[in-house]
């Protein structure tokens, strides 16, 4: 079946992946479409094909972004709660002394830490990613720590077989 211009299927954004029908004679496009992983079937007027595109599109990004929360908030439990306990969690070292002496990346692993313990806290304790997160970020952090400890060894090594001042007296 032959598609008339009047759909201007030029206009039509790369995610879609494939135009199935058209219904005549409403002048009606079907097409299918993928945005991250929800996958849309939607029917489109051809007379006005870029403005009906854009707000279907709109109204199935958030329709996905409702998808996405609700299924996070069964793994990880109310959000707000949520926010509770890992804000609860980070002003407890925020008032120590020994969180001025932590370096920036060293400050992010423990917020990413806490952030991850208040999701197993607030939802499921039993959900193996968040444990598995927890490990990578201190993992990062041992991984800077093992590097900055090397380039101290060389550089004092470097310091020591070849002085700065030498020479110079």
């Amino acid at each position: 079946m032959e598609i008339e211009t009047k759909f201007y299927l030029n206009e039509l954004p790369s995610c879609v992946i494939e135009v199935m029908s058209v219904d005549y004679p409403k002048d009606r496009l079907k097409v299918r479409y993928l945005t991250g992983e929800t996958l849309f079937l939607i029917s489109i007027s051809g007379e006005n094909l870029a403005n009906n595109w854009t707000e279907i599109k709109k109204e199935n990004e958030m329709e996905s972004i409702q998808e996405t929360l609700a299924e996070r908030g069964k793994v990880y439990g109310d959000f707000k709660n949520h926010a509770k306990i890992t804000q609860l969690l980070k002003g407890v070292i925020l008032q120590e002394q020994g969180y001025s002496r932590l370096s920036n990346s060293q400050r992010e692993a423990l917020d990413m830490i806490f952030h991850k313990v208040g999701r197993i806290i607030n939802g499921d304790p039993n959900y193996i990613d968040s444990w598995v997160d927890i490990v990578g970020y201190a993992q990062l952090e041992v991984d800077e720590l093992k590097a900055k400890e090397e380039f101290d060894r060389i550089e004092d090594h470097s310091a020591k077989r070849f002085p700065r001042n030498a020479g110079k007296e």
